[in-house]
């Protein structure tokens, strides 16, 4: 599935409709009834971006299990491709198959409708406010890794380019890195005798 750069009831029909027709023989099944309700939700094309954002999110909570199926897996692919795959790489402590299938996942999404269309200023002020020391508190690391996604989200939505950001987001000694080689190129260029790029 290609990357989803918007978030719209169109596509929460779609994901409804694509189960119910490959699944018509299961009409009393409760996956299938939550489903139809995933379809009578998203009625309306006036939803916002977070309003499917959340409709997904609790439909997961409905289907979450030990065991996945077909409509979780297609709203977690989904909810994933909206938010950037790398979202997968949060720290939670918890084990899946306790709390079921889709708990890390429904608590990252979470997570991330907390901050979802946030003007930018509000996001680079929580991603300052959730700052982490030497070793990082996995709260913390989790809010500033959903914050840095939603900002580049919104940054390619607009047309602009992720790398510009690198620096900003980089680990404070990585930020630094260009600082300090400078700082050696005269004494390595006295040493070797050659122009140090």
């Amino acid at each position: 599935m290609p990357l989803i750069k918007t978030l719209n009831a169109e596509i929460l029909r779609n994901i409804a409709d694509n189960y119910k027709k490959t699944h018509h023989g299961k009409k009393r099944s409760n996956t299938y009834q939550l489903a139809e309700q995933l379809w009578q939700q998203a009625q309306s094309d006036t939803l916002t971006e977070k309003q499917c954002a959340e409709i997904l999110r609790k439909q997961l909570e409905g289907l979450n299990s030990a065991f996945g199926n077909s409509l979780g897996n297609a709203i977690r692919t989904t909810l994933d491709n909206f938010y950037g795959r790398k979202s997968r790489s949060l720290t939670i402590l918890y084990f899946p198959l306790i709390e079921g299938e889709y708990y890390q996942d429904i608590e990252r999404y979470k997570l991330h409708e907390i901050y979802l269309n946030q003007k930018f200023g509000q996001l680079l002020s929580s991603f300052n406010d959730h700052s982490t020391d030497e070793h990082p508190i996995f709260e913390h690391k989790n809010h500033r890794t959903i914050i840095r996604q939603e900002i580049l989200r919104q940054v390619e939505n607009s047309g602009g380019k992720r790398r510009y950001l690198g620096r900003y987001f980089a680990h404070p000694m990585m930020q630094n890195r260009r600082a300090k080689r400078d700082d050696y190129k005269p004494s390595a260029a006295l040493v070797t005798g050659h122009y140090v790029p």
